[in-house]
């Protein structure tokens, strides 16, 4: 459970350790005027916000990097923006744990004249909420998302257990407190029906058997239950029966054309090379499947890419491949 800024980071670090070993930023670039928690942000994890966007502190809302803090004439300064610059937070320089102010406007008529209030009595308590908010949609790049579930701690399987990190915590929206939970590894991240992590397939940790009324999604797309489990496990044999066209794009892309070649016997149509060309005979498509086997003569890496349905030779598809141009001719060039 995160009771510090202390503890945040050490979580952080944690959680993002595959992006830098040292996301520390030296000491002198941190400006003294800022209250504790936030100066604590930026010595030892500003180093995130140097990343290209997105980054770990700038996926939906987004911190400032720190040689772009406004100070404002009021004695306060700018460190936060919601995502389409709608609005900012703001908090008093020079005391330990201040208040957050923010502009922020409710739909339902709440501080409608945009003015700077009070959102949160601690800046510690907001900076908590706000990052581990960036930490979970930074990771969606690999997210599943639960449906139905009438409590989610419970439709897990017994291998994976998930304890509170933060609860209840407060951000720039009046009513909405923002509660995450995380797997025992500390890897997996959980908030609101969403399930993140940079390190698990995440597919696997749901029970088959559990009430058919809840849903899992993962690339936008209900995926049926034989599909819960690790990518490594799908089947292409699953593409001959799969109805769906949005879950068999997910399949192909996961398993990959190597995979679909080997396990659904594809058919040699012509050489040329060190390129092959291969068709798919089994009714995985509306079209037939027609593939490029690419075989790297120095290395004999192997790379397989799909070709238009029409191809029949492999000396034009990997002309096709090239945008029009001719194997022979990148060899003139060089």
């Amino acid at each position: 459970m995160i009771e510090s800024i202390d503890d945040l980071i050490i979580f952080l670090k944690h959680f993002h350790r595959h992006l830098l070993t040292d996301p520390s930023l030296p000491p002198e670039r941190i400006p003294d005027y800022l209250p504790e928690g936030l100066a604590k942000i930026y010595r030892e994890l500003g180093g995130f916000v140097n990343l290209p966007n997105p980054h770990p502190f700038g996926t939906q809302d987004k911190l400032v990097h720190v040689s772009n803090l406004q100070y404002i004439e009021d004695g306060m300064v700018a460190f936060c923006w919601e995502n389409q610059a709608v609005w900012s937070a703001r908090c008093p320089i020079n005391q330990k744990d201040p208040p957050v102010y923010s502009d922020h406007s409710d739909y339902d008529g709440w501080n409608l004249e945009g003015d700077f209030v009070v959102v949160c009595e601690s800046l510690n308590h907001f900076l908590i909420t706000f990052c581990l908010q960036e930490a979970f949609f930074f990771g969606t790049r690999n997210s599943v998302t639960v449906e139905n579930a009438d409590n989610i701690l419970e439709i897990f399987l017994d291998r994976e257990r998930f304890q509170p990190l933060w609860l209840d915590g407060q951000y720039v929206y009046r009513d909405w407190l923002k509660s995450f939970y995380i797997s025992e590894d500390r890897d997996i991240l959980m908030w609101d029906g969403w399930i993140v992590s940079h390190t698990h397939t995440l597919l696997d940790l749901f029970d088959p058997n559990i009430d058919p009324k809840i849903k899992v999604k993962m690339f936008g797309v209900d995926l049926p239950r034989r599909y819960w489990t690790k990518f490594s496990k799908w089947k292409a044999e699953w593409l001959l029966d799969e109805e769906n066209v949005e879950i068999r794009r997910v399949l192909i892309q996961q398993i990959g054309y190597d995979r679909i070649c080997q396990e659904l016997d594809a058919i040699d149509l012509d050489d040329w090379r060190e390129y092959t060309l291969l068709s798919i005979e089994a009714n995985v498509e509306d079209e037939p499947m027609v593939l490029l086997k690419m075989t790297c003569p120095s290395t004999g890496h192997i790379h397989i890419l799909r070709v238009p349905p029409e191809m029949t030779s492999a000396e034009a598809a990997i002309t096709w491949v090239n945008h029009g141009i001719h194997p022979d001719k990148f060899a003139v060039q060089t």
